[in-house]
């Protein structure tokens, strides 16, 4: 297994999209500071699951998506995904590649992903336990990460030697355990809650069931005298309702009588009115008459007096006029020889303007052009002194290069000699470690077998187990819902039985069926067997036969009459089944009888109900009579034949529930017999795996010795090729780089002897240009001066022409006004004689008009005073008319009351008791009622509240729900102790997996340690030695030649490699798939670098390694190289170069990158 890519968008300074893709081997990240090289690593952490924004140098969560930069806007989502090799199937997924991706909105929202298909968390963080990747694994190394190996605390150090020992998984089993433990607890509380309560309730409802039988008493007996006292009620009302009868015939009638009058004085009054009306509107119109002939009078003396007004003006106006058209003769005279100079002066200087400007123009176009070939030269020397810069750069760096190859190859001939003596010494051990290896084998393969016997064994165990459970669980669930069910039905048979008990024909049909008379067959109703659906067709046809109890003879039903009347509160209907008419079958199409069951006995009987009756479509026909309509309709009084049909119901419940009583009993049992065998399957299993894994552990460590041997003997001879094919290219590469390095010389004098030329021509191009441009600056100021002086004859000239203009054409305009005015006047005189005799005339008409009015004035108050004297006699009819129209309206409410309270009573004697008032006055009209005893049973009622009809059943279901959560109880508690036996089993592997592991990497801890440091001596120790499962681990370590050193007082480069010495013990003990190390390198020297890669060498043939590093030696290492560069502000970008491809386009792509490091 191995990270065969990371893709990046949106995270952090990663705003696109960015792929990383990996191989097995070593790979280096390396760029500037700054360019978000520790981004990646970042991102990596984040995706498989990381939770503190603090670990990610981030504010918040939010804060790692992308914020914008000056140019760019920042992001809604940030996503990383990672995708694995899984052909090795060390991930326990049955896939060859797996893609763990995780995203983040800006909302805060995150969501996570395996292989496209979304997850949670905690999937991802389990897919990781126990390979060092975790989020307390050794796996990732970020900045500092590898001091913090040192300075964090023993407790926390522990963490890291859990996931290397692999009981993460046990450790994660263990809390889940405590917590389902928490959960038991709870729910045994919360069950323990429950049930006291619910015997709270059960005692509670055996005291409501009491008040519920109490009460039915006191309802029957305050339902009697409520009777009476209705049939009080409908007496006195009757009484009331004939005396206002009455009272109300005579003033009813003298009301008519007055209307009549009423109608006739109104008639009179409505015609003077109209006749008023009439009169009213003449005297309107003689008033606008006059008001219209009065504003003509005026209009007319005005319009006289405004042609006096007019006359003067314009008398005035031809005066004036005259005298202004003698002072404009006399300027046009003085304007005409002005004009003529003024035109010779302005074409004087167009004549000296015209030479000047051709001049100009001719000078601008030679220095424009002088200009641009500046331009050119001055954008030519410009290049070549870029192009100068460029090869002077080039010259610096292939001289540092032919320094660099020659460096590096005399340290790999070092190199070589020291591999050479590692390979001799690694040969000697690997033929006995071969030997115990397959000793080893051997006991493995019957361990594993064992193994799998106790697992397949658990397998099905477990599978009968859930079997049971999910059958338990549908069994209480049907227990409950027959419960529920029979609950329902006992409440609706009280109901029932409530509704009949206040019909008196269905007592009496029920207390005769129930006496036990010979030669009663019970109702016709309950005789007929036929589907629900006929429920409303059968009540229709048999209609008041259908409730009649059935007799055999006359005798019988005279016995049930006596019967009835001792009863005292019932009645009944009797069909005498020997003197039914004998009536033979008619025949009909779908006919009734043929969908009705019913005895042979009764054939006669149903032949002369519904004989010849048909029913189809929700319809029924017999003869003339015809019943239909909606379909889906309830009868009227449903709980005649409800009743044995819901006792039924109940007896069939009642049977159902006590089998699925006996089923769950059963199941109960069985899955005690299940878990117990599944509990001591899982312990020889447990003993199976631990062996297993003992002997599996002791063959793994064997195994990675043997590999450790081998791929060291490899690396070694690989190694040795490596170097010898690199020395080889090395010394290729000098000779290219010093021949690179000649050519750019060359071409570096060139381009300085190209550079002097295009000065000079710059210098000449100057001088010439400032000279030609001080002779365009004079010639332009004279050129100005003219232009001036042109500009300001023309002025003059249009200033001159235009009051010329303006004189000669105001001249004629005066002249015609004056001949205007003198034709105004004319007619102003004729206008004034017409207006003159129009107002002689409309004078004489308005004296006319205002006599006409005097006369209309004094009919008008006649008629007024006679509509006045009508309407007095009219008011007085109507006010006696009101009165007695009071009165009535009282007498009617005092009816309409009596009648109302009459209605009132018997709508209550049927709704609340189902009876008539004649049947009231027949059977309570001769009771006595004591109001006081009636008083105190309401007071009684009233008093005991609201009463619970249905507490007896509520009770037994509260009583099975009782037995049932005490059963839960006792499956708690059995639980309970399972998960503190699974806690201590879990214990005891952690500690042994613990303990083991301990050892192994304390041994390779001091190999490694001696190896880096070439001596010295280290160790681990346990805090508490006593407790495996809280114990911390400190750190001891004495370099070679130095007293033992407190862990802070180590220098940089002595922790870095201590730390190292532990981690790598990690990876030897449990190689994790991949390594990630973050500048992990930058405290060492150049020989402790060498080391360093040397180690992390021989760990890669088992742990793929990414390293973020500055330092060349370790990027030589790697197989590939990443470059991270920020071209644009805020933005990284990613830049990549396989080193295994050697060919020209990769070694540039290699030098640029490490140009790219340097900076």
């Amino acid at each position: 297994m191995y990270l065969k890519a990371i893709e990046i968008q949106g995270f952090k300074s990663f705003a696109d999209k960015s792929r990383l893709d990996f191989e097995p081997g070593i790979t280096c990240v390396v760029g500037p500071n700054g360019c978000g090289k520790s981004n990646v690593i970042d991102s990596v952490r984040w995706a498989i699951g990381e939770m503190s924004w603090k670990s990610l140098r981030s504010a918040s969560m939010v804060d790692i998506i992308f914020n914008g930069t000056a140019k760019r806007a920042p992001l809604n989502m940030a996503q990383v995904s990672m995708v694995f090799d899984n052909a090795s199937r060390q991930l326990p997924l049955d896939f060859n590649e797996i893609t763990v991706t995780r995203k983040i909105f800006r909302s805060g929202e995150s969501e996570y992903y395996l292989n496209k298909v979304q997850c949670r968390l905690r999937d991802i963080r389990d897919l990781f336990l126990d390979t060092g990747i975790g989020g307390e694994g050794y796996a990732i190394i970020d900045q500092g990460g590898v001091e913090s190996v040192l300075s964090a605390s023993a407790e926390q150090r522990r963490e890291m030697f859990e996931e290397v020992a692999g009981v993460s998984k046990y450790k994660a089993k263990r809390e889940e355990c405590i917590k389902r433990l928490e959960r038991v607890d709870l729910d045994l509380a919360r069950l323990a809650d429950t049930v006291a309560l619910i015997d709270e309730q059960i005692k509670k409802l055996d005291s409501e069931a009491k008040k519920a039988r109490l009460y039915q008493k006191y309802r029957e007996e305050l339902k009697e005298s409520e009777i009476a006292i209705s049939v009080c009620s409908i007496k006195e009302s009757d009484g009331l309702i004939a005396k206002h009868s009455g009272e109300l015939a005579p003033v009813v009638k003298k009301l008519e009588d007055l209307e009549a009058r009423i109608s006739a004085q109104e008639g009179a009054a409505a015609a003077l009115d109209l006749n008023l009306t009439h009169k009213q509107k003449e005297a309107a119109e003689f008033n606008e008459k006059i008001s219209a002939s009065k504003y003509q009078v005026g209009l007319l003396e005005g319009a006289i007096k405004n042609c006096d007004n007019l006359t003067n003006e314009l008398t005035a106006q031809v005066a004036a006029s005259g005298a202004e058209a003698q002072r404009g003769q006399n300027r046009l005279q003085e304007l005409v020889p002005a004009l003529a100079q003024l035109k010779e002066q302005l074409a004087a200087v167009s004549a000296e303007l015209t030479p000047l400007q051709t001049h100009y123009n001719e000078q601008t176009a030679q220095a424009q052009k002088m200009e641009n070939d500046l331009r050119a030269v001055e954008a030519q020397l410009q290049r070549s002194s870029g192009e100068l810069m460029s090869l002077v750069q080039k010259q610096m760096e292939a001289e540092n290069r032919i320094s660099l190859e020659e460096s590096s190859m005399q340290r790999e001939n070092e190199d070589l000699i020291s591999a050479e003596k590692t390979s001799q010494a690694q040969q000697a051990g690997l033929a006995g470690i071969q030997k115990s290896l397959q000793e080893i084998s051997a006991r493995v393969q019957t361990k594993q077998t064992e193994a799998n016997q106790a697992r397949e064994a658990i397998v099905n165990g477990e599978e009968n187990v859930r079997k049971l459970q999910g059958l338990r669980s549908a069994l209480n669930e049907k227990l409950s819902a027959v419960k529920s069910a029979r609950a329902a039905l006992s409440a609706k048979l009280e109901m029932i039985q409530t509704q009949g008990k206040n019909d008196p024909y269905w007592v009496g049909a029920k207390a005769v069926v129930e006496s036990g008379l010979s030669g009663v067959k019970g109702t016709l109703r309950k005789a007929l067997k036929y589907p629900a659906a006929l429920g409303v067709a059968v009540e229709e046809a048999f209609g008041k036969y259908l409730d009649a109890v059935l007799c055999e003879n006359v005798q019988t039903v005279e016995q049930a009459l006596s019967l009835l009347k001792q009863h005292g509160k019932a009645r009944a209907k009797f069909i005498v089944l020997n003197q039914v008419p004998a009536t033979p079958e008619t025949p009909a199409e779908n006919a009734l009888k043929n969908q009705l069951k019913y005895q042979p006995e009764l054939e006669n009987l149903i032949n002369f109900i519904i004989g010849g009756y048909s029913y189809g479509d929700g319809t029924v026909k017999g003869g003339f009579f015809i019943g239909g309509g909606a379909e889906d309709i309830r009868a009227p009084e449903a709980y005649w034949g409800e009743e044995e049909t819901v006792r039924g119901e109940m007896t069939d419940k009642a049977a159902e529930e006590d089998a699925v009583s006996k089923e769950i009993i059963a199941n109960y049992e069985m899955l005690s017999k299940a878990e117990e065998n599944l509990k001591n399957l899982r312990i020889k299993s447990q003993e199976a795996v631990l062996a297993l894994n003992s002997v599996q552990n002791e063959r793994a460590n064997k195994e990675r010795e043997l590999r450790a041997t081998q791929d060291a003997l490899n690396r070694a001879a690989q190694r040795k090729q490596e170097i010898t094919l690199r020395v080889d290219n090395r010394k290729r590469n000098v000779e290219t780089l010093k021949q690179n390095l000649a050519d750019l010389k060359r071409r570096h004098a060139e381009a300085v002897s190209r550079g002097e030329e295009l000065k000079k021509s710059q210098i000449t191009l100057r001088e010439n240009a400032e000279k030609l441009k001080s002779e365009i600056n004079a010639l332009s100021a004279k050129l100005y001066e003219v232009k001036i002086k042109k500009n300001n004859v023309e002025l003059d000239l249009k200033s001159t022409e235009y009051e010329f203009n303006s004189l000669t054409a105001s001249e004629g305009q005066r002249n015609q006004k004056i001949a205007s005015a003198n034709l105004r006047l004319k007619s102003l005189a004729e206008e004034k004689l017409s207006t003159q005799a129009k107002l002689s005339t409309e004078r004489d008409t308005l004296a006319k008009l205002e006599i006409d009015e005097h006369k209309m004035r004094a009919d008008l108050e006649t008629l007024k005073k006679d509509y006045s004297d009508k309407l007095a006699a009219l008011n007085a009819c109507k006010k006696e008319s009101s009165e007695l129209t009071i009165k009535r309206n009282d007498l009617e409410n005092a009816l309409s009351n009596a009648r109302r309270q009459r209605t009132t009573v018997v709508n209550n004697l049927f709704e609340s008791w189902n009876i008539t008032p004649e049947e009231a006055q027949l059977n309570y009209g001769d009771k006595t009622v004591d109001y006081e005893r009636v008083k105190m049973m309401r007071k009684r009622i009233e008093n005991m509240g609201a009463v619970n009809m249905t507490a007896p059943e509520e009770y037994d279901a509260l009583t099975g729900r009782n037995t049932f959560l005490r059963t839960q109880i006792a499956d708690l508690e059995s639980a309970k102790k399972d998960l503190k036996s699974a806690i201590n089993k879990i214990n005891q592997t952690t500690r042994e997996n613990f303990k083991y592991t301990f050892e192994q990497v304390r041994m390779h801890f001091k190999n490694i340690y001696q190896t880096l440091f070439r001596g010295g001596e280290c160790d681990l120790v346990l805090t508490q030695p006593d407790n495996l499962l809280e114990t911390g681990i400190e750190i001891y370590a004495q370099p070679p030649g130095k007293k033992l050193l407190n862990i802070t007082s180590m220098s940089g480069g002595e922790k870095t490699l201590t730390a190292m010495s532990l981690l790598f013990a990690f990876f030897t003990h449990n190689p994790s798939p991949f390594c990630i190390m973050d500048e992990a390198d930058a405290a060492l020297d150049e020989a402790n670098v060498e080391r360093y890669v040397n180690l992390i060498k021989e760990f890669a043939k088992t742990t793929q390694f990414i390293v973020v590093t500055h330092n060349k030696r370790t990027m030589e290492s790697a197989r590939m190289l990443y470059g991270i560069t920020m071209e644009e502000s805020g933005v990284s970008k990613v830049m990549s170069v396989n080193l295994a491809e050697r060919n020209p386009e990769a070694d540039q792509k290699k030098e640029a990158i490490e140009a790219l490091a340097e900076a």
